[in-house]
């Protein structure tokens, strides 16, 4: 019971506090997981017909790096089954955490 205790707590203070993420689902479709290691990151919406997924918001108060947040929006995006995330806005909050908000999206 201790080690399942001592587990929890730690998975908790790796995952804690690190990152926040926002998923909100867009389409009415499931599609299979893709994986995050193929998600393209486009800093524009691209001219190639696809589907949107859904937006993806993450604030992360441990680093200004963009790649450390762009691979939480490629894992979150995956897990939706897009092939790409565009990425609509980023900068920095009151508190100087990174943010970044992008669309997960699916090629046609």
């Amino acid at each position: 019971m201790r080690a399942l205790f001592a587990a929890a707590i730690l998975g908790l203070a790796i995952s804690g506090g690190c990152s926040n993420t926002d998923v909100t689902k867009t389409s009415k479709e499931s599609y299979k997981a893709t994986n995050a290691k193929d998600i393209e990151i486009l800093n524009t919406k691209p001219d190639r017909a696809y589907i949107e997924l859904g937006s993806i918001m993450v604030t992360d108060q441990k680093t200004s790096k963009e790649d450390k947040v762009h691979e939480i929006l490629k894992e979150k995006a995956a897990k939706m089954g897009a092939n790409a995330v565009y990425i609509v806005n980023t900068g920095l909050d009151d508190r100087k955490d990174f943010w970044c908000r992008g669309i997960a999206i699916r090629w046609k």
